[in-house]
């Protein structure tokens, strides 16, 4: 399962004030014990700074790159900070998010297909939240859709079901594994991804709660997962379901994270 390190995220008030004060020693820490701890992306968020979020960019992404061998994930919704990250990005990043009515959606697609970026897409319909399973997965299409239109290849399309917060209604954890699901069925090809933390958001003991959720997720057939990796117990957790839900590579990437010492005994 992709990893994708959520902690460089300036909602985070300690981050914010690292990127606006520019405490590069804080970032490239945190940054670096998401890395050792097993993710695959860093994902770069600068939204919360306002108005400085791409001078933001500029700045942090080349702090990043050029003291850590890291790949990274840009996630904004702003689509024109997105591109202008890309340009300075190296290697074959995350662009997170778009959805099926972003403007300037081709424009993503076009960049990422040069780039071999991949694309996270919301299944969103305008910034109306599915309210069925079959919302979710007609929204599914029209991205899918769209890509085609633009030969931007599936298996670089990330699609997100939408997590919801269980403080917000109590069939929020069944209507995502049930929307993943759908999405699921539409090709063996499709690839999701999920922002794990929502389930818990304004609940007591988060961790617990991400921790259980994990696993549901995984046995649903989620791909990617956007989390904080340096939870030394949910990384196991991570580990441990994709060995169950999908013997055949899931047990060797077991093996190896072990011997690597990133599952706790």
């Amino acid at each position: 399962m992709l990893v994708i390190g959520e902690l460089i995220n300036s909602s985070r008030p300690q981050v914010r004030d690292a990127v606006e004060s520019r405490n590069a020693a804080a970032l490239l820490e945190i940054a670096r014990r998401q890395r050792e701890s097993g993710a695959h992306y860093i994902d770069v968020n600068c939204s919360a700074v306002g108005p400085n979020e791409t001078a933001s960019l500029r700045w942090l992404i080349p702090l990043l790159q050029d003291n850590l061998d890291v790949q990274l994930s840009i996630d904004s919704p702003n689509i024109r900070a997105i591109l202008d990250a890309l340009s300075l990005v190296k290697g074959q990043p995350i662009l997170n998010s778009v959805t099926a009515d972003s403007p300037g959606l081709s424009e993503v697609f076009a960049a990422a297909r040069e780039r071999r970026a991949k694309v996270v897409g919301l299944c969103l319909s305008g910034t109306s939240l599915p309210s069925s399973p079959d919302e979710t997965k007609a929204n599914a299409e029209r991205l899918l859709s769209k890509a085609a239109d633009w030969s931007f290849p599936v298996h670089d399309l990330f699609l997100d079901p939408l997590v919801r917060a269980i403080s917000t209604g109590e069939s929020a954890c069944r209507l995502f594994l049930d929307s993943l699901a759908a999405v699921k069925s539409l090709s063996p090809d499709v690839r999701t991804v999920c922002g794990l933390s929502n389930i818990s958001f304004g609940m007591p003991a988060r961790r617990s709660l991400n921790r259980a959720f994990l696993p549901l997720a995984a046995m649903h057939g989620l791909d990617a997962v956007i989390l904080d990796p340096t939870d030394r117990e949910l990384m196991g957790i991570l580990h441990a379901s994709k060995a169950l839900a999908d013997p055949e590579a899931g047990v060797m990437e077991y093996l190896a994270a072990f011997r690597n010492g990133l599952i706790p005994c």
